[in-house]
């Protein structure tokens, strides 16, 4: 072999062991300094309640001062968690919502429902007066956080949804019922109908809770059920109580939504859209899918062996993606479904 021809490949060789030095460095340094950021505490964080037109008393807590703004709903349980997404330029604004958490008991259903939802998101944005929003929404607040972009567009900037439902029931919603029951044993359903039994119009709320999720989690994690990872609070909550949420809230709002269909109406969401889901959610990949086949805007982020809590099971990997998009790019390994919609340079985040 000519001698020029050797050192031609040599300096090949070098080049690309340079270049993927290069890559795992970056990738080494992007991990650090999330991590780094992610022990910091809140520079600011305040707490209060919004109060609502029909006199509900939404339980908020606000962290960062950044300008750039993201509304997360369901704060009871993702407050402790997500507080690590704030840093200078970016605030994070947690909210209960209505019957959970530390804001109002709702006693009567006529109170309970989406739309009810979505005026509280409108309430928690008008409180603060905020012009522009990023919205994340985990599992049924996912599609709060959808339909709130369909109602309000001027006032949303990018979405992201976690284990959200099905954009529509049609196929989606009676499999993801069945998976999750399909995954508890016999002696396990009769372990949770003893927990209601013993609990149920009891005092001691923290055991309540607590015995409930450690057997009704199951079917979510893709692991062990990770206990313990919400706020610090969360176990003294009477709001949390499993006949409260599973009995009455929850059941009332799926109520509320119908035979729903929203793939329509998602058309018109023209803002960066990333979908989350884990591969062992008990609500099918297909579901997630759908939501980025429809939405013009819209990518989906694929997590292997997580379930419906995908930030406590592949915490590294949840983080850097959610925290890449709210600062304006799509995550490395977020594709689009079959979109003939998207236009790369017109919707570029």
């Amino acid at each position: 072999m000519p001698m020029e021809q050797k050192s031609n490949q040599t300096k090949h060789i070098l080049n690309s062991d340079l270049i993927g030095m290069k890559q795992i460095f970056l990738i080494f340094f992007t991990l650090t300094i999330f991590s780094q950021c992610s022990q910091q505490k809140p520079s600011y964080r305040e707490d209060g309640f919004i109060r609502t037109e029909d006199e509900v008393a939404l339980y908020y807590q606000r962290v960062g001062t950044g300008a750039e703004v993201v509304i997360i709903p369901a704060g009871m349980y993702l407050a402790d968690e997500f507080n690590q997404l704030h840093n200078n330029t970016r605030m994070i604004i947690f909210y209960d919502q209505r019957g959970r958490g530390h804001s109002s008991k709702i006693d009567d259903l006529n109170k309970l429902g989406i739309e009810y939802e979505i005026a509280d998101l409108e309430a928690v944005r008008n409180y603060f007066q905020f012009e522009q929003i990023s919205l994340i929404g985990w599992s049924y607040a996912g599609a709060i956080a959808a339909v709130y972009a369909i109602k309000y567009p001027q006032y949303v900037k990018r979405v992201i949804q976690i284990g959200s439902i099905p954009p529509c029931k049609q196929d989606f919603w009676e499999k993801s019922v069945r998976t999750k029951s399909s995954r508890l044993g016999e002696e396990e359903k009769k372990e949770i109908d003893a927990v209601y039994k013993n609990y149920s119009g009891s005092n001691d709320t923290g055991e309540f809770i607590k015995q409930f999720y450690q057997i009704a989690h199951r079917p979510i994690f893709y692991g062990e059920v990770i206990e313990n990872k919400f706020r610090d609070d969360f176990y003294e909550l009477e709001n949390e109580r499993p006949d409260n949420v599973w009995k009455f809230i929850l059941p009332a709002i799926i109520k509320s939504m119908g035979d729903w269909d929203f793939r329509d109406k998602l058309k018109q969401i023209k803002i960066p859209f990333l979908t989350i889901h884990g591969t062992y959610d008990p609500i099918p990949t297909a579901s997630a899918e759908e939501w980025s086949r429809t939405l013009p805007n819209g990518r989906l982020l694929v997590i292997e062996d997580a379930g419906h809590f995908p930030w406590l099971e592949k915490p590294e990997q949840f983080y850097i993606a959610v925290d890449q998009f709210l600062s304006g790019s799509w995550p490395n390994n977020a594709i689009i479904v079959q979109n003939q919609n998207f236009d790369t340079e017109k919707y570029d985040p």
